[in-house]
């Protein structure tokens, strides 16, 4: 009996010094700001946390193997100095997980850090290390209590390549852009859709091949809004509430990245 009664008592000091040591290691002010299942073996989880001194990001996957994919900090008073806006309530969440894909062996996060946008490349089995590809930078507009920034309201990978349709919430109600991500060439570019403008161009052969189709909010939401069907030879059939609406021309440049200004100096 007391040997029985001798083995409860250290099953149960092993249990709470288990559970003691899980508290230490986890981070009871981690805020979940990003989840998504990426398939049925593994998902992903985002937290952000708000120290003393600095804001901390942790990525993790889940499933076969759980383990930590990032960790980087920002350094508040660096962050001040950064943006005008820092000094805002809660202007941390302002650096947003737009979306995560699986690419075969990597892990692809498609990314909004306060303005500038990255896709950022993992490897699964790789040493830890990541690959960042600048996509955009663009300019927060206060109003109100609220920062006003750019909205993805559709994001797709298809054949190695990142698509995503945005607006700015504060720009021109029509205007919508078309970002592709090539993941093999590391290049992004970037084209204008105004479906404020109903100019169409006349179709001359009829046999385009559709590349991806991306949709806005509403479209998705009530089915009845935008939905931009691109196109090879860079042309765009655009539906409006499920109808025909225009066939237009696009040009993918660039985007204008000012290299001088870039938050991931100070990103730690």
């Amino acid at each position: 009996m007391k040997k029985i009664l001798f083995l409860i008592l250290v099953f149960l000091l092993n249990f709470v010094s288990c559970q003691t040591n899980i508290k230490s290691n986890m981070n009871t002010d981690a805020e979940l700001i990003f989840t998504k299942e990426l398939d049925k073996n593994i998902s992903v989880e985002c937290f952000v946390s708000n120290g003393n001194d600095n804001f901390a990001w942790e990525f993790k996957i889940k499933g076969k193997e759980n383990k930590t994919v990032d960790k980087f900090k920002i350094n508040k008073q660096k962050l001040q100095e950064y943006s005008p806006f820092a000094n805002r309530p809660d202007f941390y969440k302002q650096l947003k997980v737009i979306s995560v894909f699986k690419n075969g062996d990597n892990l692809v996060f498609l990314l909004d850090k306060f303005g500038q946008v990255d896709v950022q490349l993992y490897s699964l089995s790789g040493n830890g290390s990541k690959t960042i590809i600048p996509v955009k930078k663009y300019q927060l507009s206060p109003m109100d209590t609220e920062l006003l920034g750019e909205d993805f309201q559709d994001v797709k990978l298809v054949n190695n390549t990142i698509y995503g349709l945005s607006k700015h919430l504060r720009g021109n109600s029509g205007l919508y852009y078309i970002s592709m991500i090539n993941l093999e060439s590391k290049k992004a570019l970037e084209a204008a859709v105004n479906v404020s403008s109903k100019d169409s161009v006349v179709d001359q052969k009829g046999d385009h091949k559709t590349i991806v189709q991306l949709e806005d909010s509403s479209s998705k939401s009530t089915g009845f809004g935008f939905k931009f069907l691109l196109l090879n030879n860079d042309l765009v059939d655009i539906e409006k509430n499920n109808s025909k609406f225009i066939l237009t021309k696009i040009s993918f440049k660039p985007s204008n990245i000012d290299k001088t200004k870039n938050i991931n100096n100070i990103i730690e």
